[in-house]
């Protein structure tokens, strides 16, 4: 047990970042989307239980210890089809979604009739080559994440598979030796996918499942959910001191805001849409009300926004993108605009997108810090739930 748990911190400590890949023979990332792309063509069905792959594609490279392997990407799409109406517009390009089995095999002497052989043999071979195992995984992660990231510009993630062989006397589960392994690159691995995705466990198969968009809640198995954007938040936590204190000496100067639209405006309430550059769509609400309770004509602006997701506005999320610098330019630059053609302006309210949990108020600082600097305030009031700005 001591030897294991120095072995796991051991992989937490390096994951992928000190192994050095193998280099790889096999299709590049645009190759298998363009395969991918035209299969979708000449679907003349859209298949309900994604049982049998459209293709398995393949990549071979060679390891230190003389070991052929082989890794594969099995790989399905269709029509991505709704199950629930949109009362939010939503533009998207990306009507299809895709799914995928991912897995890499050690070569040795085949089977009569057979490309390759994956036995007893093969499994004592990997098992002894652990000093490999690390590059060997790198490897794969450095191919997989490519493709992913480049067939989910056109098609949405559906899940992902990844399935950790079992060793003798060992079942196919995330909790096995192998699947520990893997747990360790795999928490590395997501930072590096653009979409939005889950790692949850996949008790039918025993193995690991990366869902599109961010789960949260019970469920998930053994494993919970983990997010991509929980590894941000891990970062985030630990340096959030000087991230805030980098906020507040470059404010939103240097970012560039994205180009919004004003979709609904009325006496009461305007609404904008943005869409970043890496497909997240902001809705930003702008309510106005009076406060009878001052003196003369004083407007109140209760700003919030949210992330646009499957056509409903989720409000209790967390900017975690590593573009935060532009989506908070490109809502103070609305603001401005705001408060500019409405002299009577006198307060806001912000409520912003947040986490829940003990960050919210370390994420209301990094929002604050744009606020003060750009929005010339008289007065600032935090509750911990609103902030209230007098100008």
């Amino acid at each position: 047990m001591k030897h294991l748990r120095l072995f796991e911190e051991h992989i937490n400590e390096i994951g992928d970042a000190s192994a050095k890949p193998f280099k790889v023979h096999g299709p590049s990332p645009r190759q298998v989307v363009k395969d991918m792309l035209k299969a979708q063509e000449n679907r003349t069905d859209n298949p309900i239980d994604w049982l049998d792959p459209d293709r398995v594609v393949k990549w071979s490279f060679s390891g230190d210890k003389g070991t052929d392997y082989e890794m594969e990407i099995a790989w399905t799409v269709k029509k991505h089809i709704s199950r629930r109406p949109k009362p939010v517009k939503r533009k998207t390009s990306r009507k299809l979604e895709m799914k995928m089995n991912i897995g890499f095999y050690a070569k040795s002497k085949p089977i009569t009739g057979t490309e390759f052989n994956i036995d007893d043999e093969d499994d004592r071979e990997r098992t002894t080559n652990l000093h490999e195992q690390y590059r060997i995984l790198a490897t794969v992660v450095d191919t997989a994440i490519p493709v992913i990231n480049e067939a989910s510009k056109d098609f949405m993630i559906n899940e992902i598979y990844i399935i950790p062989k079992a060793d003798k006397g060992e079942e196919e589960s995330i909790n096995n030796r192998r699947g520990r392994f893997y747990l360790a690159y795999l928490k590395k691995a997501i930072r590096k996918i653009n979409d939005k995705v889950t790692i949850s466990e996949d008790k039918y198969n025993g193995g690991f499942v990366i869902r599109g968009g961010h789960i949260s809640g019970g469920g998930g198995g053994d494993l919970g959910y983990i997010r991509n954007e929980s590894t941000v938040n891990e970062i985030g936590v630990k340096h959030i001191k000087l991230f805030e204190e980098l906020i507040n000496e470059i404010g939103d100067a240097s970012a560039k805001p994205y180009k919004y639209k004003l979709q609904q405006k009325d006496q009461y309430h305007e609404y904008y849409d943005f869409e970043t550059d890496l497909d997240t769509k902001y809705e930003v609400t702008f309510d106005f009300h009076e406060d009878w309770t001052k003196e003369g004509e004083w407007t109140v602006v209760n700003i919030s926004f949210g992330i646009i997701e499957d056509g409903y506005l989720n409000n209790v999320v967390v900017t975690n993108e590593g573009d935060i610098f532009r989506v908070m330019a490109t809502i103070v630059d609305m603001t401005k605009k705001v408060i500019k053609k409405n002299k009577n302006i006198k307060s806001l309210e912000f409520t912003g997108s947040k986490n829940r949990g003990d960050n919210d108020r370390r994420r209301n600082n990094i929002y604050m810090a744009y606020i003060k600097k750009h929005l010339k305030a008289k007065n600032v009031e935090d509750d911990g739930s609103q902030i209230t700005v007098e100008l």
